[in-house]
């Protein structure tokens, strides 16, 4: 608190810290293989020099999606219940 009992920075917003356990969470797998990693896609657009801020034609990456990295899927996700059962490291991997 500041002076006079006001707050030091009236538009500050203070942020919660959450401890999320990453193995409770639903996974997000490929729908075609069931794969659980990625590769973010980008689509490349055109620039016109006229919109361009230096004057110059240029490009512009926009994110389009992600892709399966195994079979390439794009776009196709769903998603799975947790794995609650396991060694309870917490890492989400089965050892057997």
């Amino acid at each position: 608190m500041g002076r006079a009992g006001f707050p030091k920075k009236p538009n500050q917003v203070q942020k919660a810290q959450i401890n999320i356990p990453l193995n409770q969470l639903n996974d997000i797998v490929c729908s075609e293989c069931g794969e659980k990693l990625f590769f973010q896609v980008f689509a490349m657009k055109a620039l016109p020099a006229l919109y361009s801020p230096n004057g110059k034609a240029g490009t512009v990456n926009v994110v389009a999606g992600v892709a399966c990295a195994v079979c390439g899927a794009i776009g196709k996700v769903k998603e799975t219940k947790p794995n609650t059962e396991g060694n309870g490291d917490g890492d989400g991997e089965d050892k057997v």
